[in-house]
């Protein structure tokens, strides 16, 4: 029995593919096949396109397979008995961990999991399959997809990344905080924008320019499986996905937030397939929001977009002042200790001062969100002892935690005291006024408290808070 890239290689010559072309169809942009003369192309063509990459890349794997029915017969047959343990004998169907592959109908399943990430599973027939196989063969080459399914079918499984378009922060330059991740600024020309960016009728390629994009290592198993006569019922949980990384999205988040002094959150993320989707074309993978607003607006102070009409090119220029310097060393550090299980506290306190920063619900959740990051870290007691008045103590230990000399302690504790009088007061009345003076305070206890958790970070927790009082160093 010839090995698959074999069997591959002898049909490639005998296939075609086409191109097909942009149209409308009812409104909205899709794409027509008539295997047009000038539209059709060999297999050595199709292979040159995918290598010059971009929109040629693009157009090739979207291209529909024309190929005689027994030269896919031939790869079914193959398939029916290589992945024999992952197709249903009764439906001819295989199931695979990544979104529905083109040509033909897949079934797609997104599943929610404890870990945050969205499970991506998919239902094909086994013809469907084999011809996304010749397909991929054209674009990557025979012995490659014959080895991807090798690896499939003794247990390795699917590599991908998640990746995420964060709001509230430009930055210059691209780096690894933690093996696993990856923060990466987006170019500031449409011309230069890289291909794994979702396409969507929403969003404008614009709307990408100088963005910041955090991506995180995971892999999903079984990469192979076979499907259930009612998949949609049966198989929801059936591949499970997991994170390469000690960090996700969250601690990126924190520690952006952190550094900047601003609120980072994600505005939507998705996964990306990388190489596999140039192995394996597929429909697009779902893109799931992130904070309630989703993607922040490109209109923002210190930036301008600018088009050439002749190329139809947009550009964005970017002020010095909007764009945050970072320390990669100490983003490095921060993020690698916010991540470590024992600094769970300092999390919970890290994501209320965050909430805190939003003003989307108003000055009253301000507050109480300030207050229970305080809570977090400073509700403390002494070794051995239980006090309940917790207006006093959290006052007490940030003020000695955080301040330099008396009179420094002094103003500390009185503006933590207030802050917690006031979101005490919000929590009895629902109100608080949008004073001045209410404002200020507002912006000084958020400032105690990002520098709590930066020196919690920096020099751990004290052995004893109750020793701290006492005039104990730390």
């Amino acid at each position: 029995m010839a090995n698959l890239h074999e069997l591959l290689d002898s049909i490639l010559p005998n296939v075609r593919f086409d191109l097909g072309r942009d149209a409308t169809h009812d409104g909205q942009p899709s794409r027509l096949y008539a295997s047009r003369p000038d539209e059709v192309v060999t297999v050595d063509e199709l292979s040159r396109m995918a290598e010059r990459g971009g929109l040629d890349l693009q157009n090739a794997k979207r291209a529909l397979l024309i190929s005689p029915d027994e030269l896919v017969a031939a790869i079914r047959d193959y398939l029916s008995v290589f992945l024999e343990d992952y197709v249903d004998p009764d439906t001819d169907k295989i199931g695979y961990a990544f979104p529905g592959i083109r040509p033909g109908f897949s079934e797609t399943l997104l599943a929610s999991q404890g870990n945050g990430l969205g499970c991506e599973s998919s239902v094909t027939a086994l013809d469907n399959f084999a011809k996304a196989a010749i397909h991929g063969s054209a674009l990557v080459g025979a012995e490659k997809l014959e080895e991807l399914l090798t690896s499939w079918k003794h247990g390795e499984p699917i590599q991908y990344r998640v990746c995420a378009i964060l709001n509230g922060i430009t930055i210059n330059e691209s780096f690894t905080p933690i093996d696993g991740a990856r923060i990466e600024v987006l170019p500031r020309s449409t011309a230069e924008l890289p291909s794994f960016l979702p396409k969507m009728s929403f969003v404008e390629p614009n709307e990408y320019l100088g963005r910041t994009v955090v991506a995180i290592d995971c892999e999903a198993s079984p990469a192979l499986f076979r499907p259930s006569s009612n998949y949609r019922r049966h198989d929801r949980n059936r591949v499970e996905a997991r994170m390469n990384c000690a960090a996700d999205f969250q601690i990126v988040c924190q520690t952006l937030s952190l550094l900047t002094d601003n609120l980072v959150e994600v505005g939507f993320y998705w996964d990306d397939y990388q190489d596999l989707e140039n192995v394996f074309p597929s429909s697009s993978s779902s893109i799931r929001q992130g904070s309630p607003g989703g993607l922040e607006t490109q209109t923002r102070p210190g930036r301008r977009l600018n088009r050439d009409f002749a190329t139809g090119v947009v550009t964005l220029s970017i002020d010095d002042w909007a764009v945050q310097e970072l320390n990669e060393p100490i983003a490095c550090d921060t993020l690698q200790t916010l991540a470590k299980p024992n600094f769970n506290s300092v999390r919970t306190a890290t994501s209320r001062w965050m909430k805190s920063k939003s003003s989307r619900d108003g000055l009253v959740d301000q507050f109480v969100d300030l207050r229970m990051a305080l809570e977090a870290l400073y509700l403390r007691d002494f070794a051995n002892e239980y006090s309940q008045e917790m207006r006093f103590r959290l006052a007490l230990f940030g003020a000695w935690f955080l301040g330099k000399d008396f009179q420094h302690r002094q103003r500390i504790r009185k503006t933590l005291r207030d802050a917690y009088d006031r979101a005490s007061g919000a929590i009895h009345t629902g109100d608080v006024d949008p004073t001045p003076e209410n404002l200020m305070l507002l912006i000084e206890a958020q400032g105690l408290c990002r520098q709590g958790i930066s020196k919690l970070l920096k020099q751990g927790f004290p052995a004893d808070w109750g020793d701290l009082v006492l005039g104990a160093t730390i």
